[in-house]
């Protein structure tokens, strides 16, 4: 999470992945203090992400096509192997306190959640890609990507078992993924466009209901 005080400084932590060596890192946002976390060999890592109140990191990582979901500290601590499965399990995110991990499942469009101890497996009655929950706890966006390439965002009810299409793509278009704001009010969003001739990525504002988009990137090449 970034804030810019009354001088423009950059406050908080950044975690990522350096693709040439399949390692992460955590750095302070002004990128100083870059420190590699000590982690077991795996061949590849991705998707890092903070828990809420910043004392964890989930991410997905394994050897070839049998990716898992684990979790450790910001130090390196704490690291465990949350899912016991076969195939490719990745793209997880935290629930608001922590407790449990929406990931995509090894089918590649299926959407579980688990507890951080590993028990509690379920699968969402929907399917897609990039689960992202929302902050204030009973919701999680995702999207459709993958199972078509013309893709859209949804929003699903953990309390009443429904989902919401939030976005309505024009043909060529796709909402692939989508990141809450803290308060839960806005998602910011990877959008593509395109035509015979050429393809572009935005990124998009929007409400969380999918209203008022407003494409920050337009003017870029």
């Amino acid at each position: 999470t970034l804030a810019a005080g009354p001088a423009g400084d950059l406050k908080g932590r950044i975690v990522f992945v350096l693709p040439s060596e399949q390692k992460i890192y955590v750095m302070n946002a002004d990128g100083s203090s870059r420190q590699q976390l000590p982690l077991p060999l795996l061949d590849i890592v991705h998707a890092p992400q903070w828990s809420r109140d910043g004392l964890w990191l989930t991410f997905s990582g394994g050897p070839g096509l049998n990716s898992q979901i684990y979790i450790v500290r910001p130090d390196g601590s704490g690291f465990r192997r949350v899912t016991n499965g076969s195939g490719d399990m990745v793209e997880p995110s935290f629930s608001p306190d922590g407790s449990q991990i929406a990931f995509c499942g090894s089918d590649g469009t299926a959407l579980y959640i688990i507890s951080t101890d590993g028990t509690g497996l379920r699968r969402l009655p929907v399917d897609g890609s990039f689960p992202e929950w929302w902050p204030l706890g009973d919701k999680i966006v995702y999207s459709n990507w993958g199972q078509t390439y013309e893709s859209d965002l949804f929003l699903y009810d953990l309390t009443t078992g429904q989902s919401t299409q939030i976005t309505h793509h024009a043909p060529g278009q796709a909402f692939i993924r989508a990141a809450w704001s803290p308060n839960g009010r806005r998602l910011a969003v990877d959008f593509r466009d395109r035509n015979r001739t050429s393809e572009k990525s935005d990124v998009l504002i929007m409400n969380a209901d999918g209203s008022n988009p407003y494409n920050l990137t337009a003017a870029w090449p």
